[in-house]
């Protein structure tokens, strides 16, 4: 898979299958995150591996799934839950946290996209909750939360007309409108 078709195939799901990443998938995912560019080399953040069924189950109601659609449809039905979380969270006050989290959320999805796995990314969660779940420390923030698993759905790519609301099709799978690539940019 080329740079282009990974970034093409890698899209948010929220519908995923009960089978699990292997340990391999998960290493290859976590060294990706050590060597990951980081503002001024700071290495401020480290990432929770959700993997216990117990504390899976617990974030699959505490993030917000499918946010653009009502909650009856846009949350997946218990059998539809990744089985596995990354959390990445922040250490100290690093003013490029924003920055590396940013950059640490796009090297999980494209890693899990490259190795067959889905996705999807939440800042739907409230850092608070996340924290006291997890026991985090006073300097410590829940930033993102990324779902990782295999897609029991897809999602596709459409053009934009009137909303940037994403839905689902007739199928049940996500279709996204995207801006063309004449209105993103300008040459100067």
């Amino acid at each position: 898979m080329d740079i282009t078709e990974l970034y093409q195939n890698m899209r948010s799901i929220r519908r995923f299958t009960d089978e699990e990443v292997t340990d391999k998938e998960l290493h290859t995912i976590l060294e990706n995150l050590r060597i990951m560019p980081s503002g001024v080399n700071a290495q401020s953040l480290t990432f929770l591996v959700v993997k216990s069924p117990d504390y899976v189950q617990k974030l699959n109601h505490t993030v917000r799934y499918g946010g653009a659609l009502p909650k009856e449809i846009g949350t997946p039905k218990e059998d539809q839950f990744p089985r596995m979380y990354l959390v990445i969270v922040q250490n100290g006050k690093d003013s490029l946290t924003d920055i590396d989290t940013g950059i640490a959320a796009c090297t999980i999805m494209a890693t899990a996209t490259s190795l067959g796995l889905a996705s999807c990314c939440f800042a739907s969660h409230d850092p608070q909750k996340v924290g006291e779940l997890f026991g985090l420390k006073e300097d410590q923030k829940a930033r993102l939360v990324v779902a990782l698993g295999h897609a029991a759905c897809s999602s596709k790519v459409i053009p934009l007309t009137d909303t940037k609301a994403y839905h689902l099709d007739e199928n049940g799978n996500f279709e996204v409108p995207k801006r063309a690539l004449k209105d993103i940019y300008q040459v100067i």
